[in-house]
């Protein structure tokens, strides 16, 4: 005897609609939270270092014009300069990483742009072993490269001051990979490496890692963690890899990170 088809429930029409609203209300929530958390950071960026830069200029200055004869007027005078240049240079880190720099043909450059301004800033060199193949890479992936590096060097900034950074790179038929690691202190994340947002991994990167793995896996690729109490920290993107452009693109690959190491003055 054939079997009946099932019947389809009356409520179902009306089931459907429901359940996909409460989708969309809990993806909208979460854009939500994320755009908020984003705001606050902005926020505190802007107050913190703008802001008390600014502040202490106006002190200084106002100080000089109610002591425009005292001797130490010319000292609150230079004073105020150099706060007023910390505030332009807290604005242009806050633009670049608001709005990147170009990345249609090169991301090397800008890469060597954050490497240098980390350097800067915290007085710590950085291991710089990136091969050019990410030149060939769309541009959301590009991009994600980009943010990745950045925040994985804030991240260092904000948790692990003082240790060694190295960012490195490699590839194979399949897929290409970027890794920025730290010997900080580490954090435990549970006996395995596992991709940010899967079920399971601890909400140790915040705001900043979580959109860093939505923007990698809309690049195609994945963001990997791996930390241990003691033992640093390592954020690996991994990307598809574009086809080779030619037979001699592998054999080049050892020229082009000597080449990327010698324009940043340290050796790999």
């Amino acid at each position: 005897m054939p079997r009946s088809l099932p019947i389809p429930s009356p409520h179902l029409p009306a089931i459907l609609p429901v359940a996909a609203r409460r989708v969309d209300d809990a993806a909208a929530g979460a854009v939500q939270s994320l755009l908020e958390a984003q705001r606050s950071a902005l926020a505190r960026e802007i107050h913190d270092d703008i802001g008390s830069a600014l502040g202490a200029a106006h002190f200084d200055l106002a100080w000089a014009a109610r002591h425009p004869d005292h001797a130490e007027a010319a000292a609150h005078v230079a004073s105020a300069h150099e706060a007023l240049r910390q505030a332009m240079a807290a604005t242009q880190r806050l633009v670049w990483g608001l709005y990147p720099p170009d990345l249609s043909e090169d991301v090397l450059p800008a890469l060597r742009a954050l490497v240098r301004g980390f350097e800067q800033r915290h007085g710590r060199p950085v291991a710089f072993e990136v091969a050019s193949d990410f030149d060939a890479l769309p541009a959301p992936a590009r991009l994600a490269v980009y943010r990745t590096v950045q925040e994985a060097l804030a991240n260092v900034a904000r948790h692990a001051p003082g240790s060694a950074v190295t960012l490195s790179s490699g590839r194979d038929a399949a897929s290409m990979w970027l890794a920025v690691r730290d010997d900080g202190p580490g954090f435990d994340i549970g006996p395995s490496t596992v991709p940010y947002g899967h079920k399971g991994f601890p909400d140790a990167g915040g705001f900043g890692l979580r959109g860093l793995a939505e923007r990698a896996r809309d690049a195609g690729g994945d963001l990997d963690v791996d930390s241990r109490p003691g033992q640093g920290t390592a954020v690996r993107l991994t990307l598809p890899a574009p086809p080779r452009g030619e037979a001699g693109d592998e054999d080049d690959e050892d020229d082009d990170r000597e080449r990327t190491q010698g324009a940043t003055g340290r050796p790999g």
